[in-house]
């Protein structure tokens, strides 16, 4: 094999890796934002919600109302939106929340699995063809695109697989929240 190619499949795996990182990285804190888990912990309590009704028959339900944080005795004050809301809540309903910017989440453990096993899904499909690659670059190999779509396949298959095995986890999560 010809030493530029392996050369440039070595580039070629180390960059689709690092692509992996720089997106997983903040995929993953924005995941965990979504799905209620970081931010500042504290109480929302609900001063108005608004159901918007879309053309297509779907719609969202927005809240505002004020958010105190649960390490301050005196209350903040501070207007914030929970959007999505899961249902319209009656006026000063008081709901356990974390704020991030002006923006306030309740936990959603369901939104946090399939947010993950996405994450996990498209990353380990990418990084299983940056592994053929990297390994037909250190091997001198023949590498094929069928080569790298059956790493690919056998990466995502493999995700499958998690995601179905951890469905029982999902519902059960689910129900008890």
């Amino acid at each position: 094999m010809k030493p530029l190619l392996r050369v440039v499949q070595a580039v070629v795996a180390s960059a689709l890796v690092g692509i992996v990182v720089w997106v997983a990285v903040p995929l993953w804190f924005h995941i965990q934002e979504e799905a209620g888990y970081r931010g500042e912990p504290g109480t929302f309590q609900v001063n108005r919600c608004v159901q918007e009704e879309l053309p297509d028959g779907g719609g969202t339900i927005s809240c505002t109302g004020r958010f105190d944080p649960d390490n301050s005795a005196a209350s903040s004050g501070a207007v914030v939106e929970l959007i999505p809301a899961d249902e319209v809540y009656g006026d000063n309903t008081t709901l356990a929340v974390r704020q991030v910017r002006d923006n306030v989440y309740t936990p959603r453990p369901w939104h946090r699995i399939l947010g993950i096993e996405v994450m996990v899904g498209l990353s380990v499909g990418v990084l299983a063809f940056a592994g053929s690659l990297g390994f037909a670059a250190a091997t001198g190999a023949k590498w094929t695109f069928g080569l790298g779509f059956r790493c690919l396949g056998a990466g995502y298959f493999g995700v499958f697989a998690l995601a179905v095995a951890s469905v029982p986890v999902v519902a059960v999560v689910f129900w008890v929240t």
